[in-house]
């Protein structure tokens, strides 16, 4: 959190806060194309606030609220499946983007 302290002067410059947790590192899903960072980064990265998720996401988007941040919010994944052409796929990760967006609410004590 050092790190978000130090850009809290700036917090008036950002067009967005992006957020995305991640999923503890599988090795069995290594792409030995990739360093184990970049198939973390592209391949096990879920809403915020999923049950699995294992970032403190609250914590930093707390942190940079606090800071004075009052703008657009968005979220981002990188599923595994996200690339399936099953007709259900948009739809289920769309569920899950608004069921996110609520666990934030809530955790944010954001008022509808």
């Amino acid at each position: 959190m050092k790190a978000l302290s130090q850009i809290g002067q700036h917090a008036s410059k950002f067009c967005l806060l992006q957020l995305s947790d991640a999923y503890a590192f599988n090795s069995s899903l290594h792409d030995p194309s990739l360093n184990e960072i970049l198939t973390w980064s592209r391949k096990l990265r879920n809403f915020p606030c999923e049950e699995e998720g294992i970032l403190p996401v609250l914590d930093m988007a707390k942190a940079v609220c606090e800071m004075g941040y009052d703008g657009w919010w968005s979220f981002e994944t990188f599923e595994l499946y996200m690339w399936d052409e099953s007709p259900g796929v948009p739809n289920e990760l769309a569920k899950r983007a608004w069921t996110s967006w609520q666990n934030v609410k809530a955790g944010m004590g954001f008022q509808d």
